[in-house]
């Protein structure tokens, strides 16, 4: 398989189950992006998380605008004139 782990896979006979030690896993390298990748990466997910912030705020106010259209509809006090499908 393509994403199986290279390290992980030297261990691997292909006959039983493979065992690992703790300090087999613990000594398994990780890629670490440099400082200014890091930064890059915070900085696109903060705007992410800006906009999905922006569109929450904007579907909570079309909730209170469907809440209060429904509410007026059940009620009467807005009145629908001949609907077609």
């Amino acid at each position: 398989m393509v994403d199986r782990n290279p390290y992980y896979l030297k261990f691997d006979d292909g006959v039983k189950q493979t065992n690992l030690r703790k300090q087999e896993v613990l000594d398994c390298p990780i890629a670490v992006p440099l400082a200014h990748e890091q930064e890059r990466i915070v900085d696109i997910l903060g705007g992410v998380n800006d906009g999905l912030s922006t569109m929450e705020e904007e579907l909570l106010g079309i909730q209170v605008l469907k809440r209060a259209l429904m509410r007026d509809l059940l009620t009467g006090r807005v009145r629908v004139k001949d609907i077609k499908p």
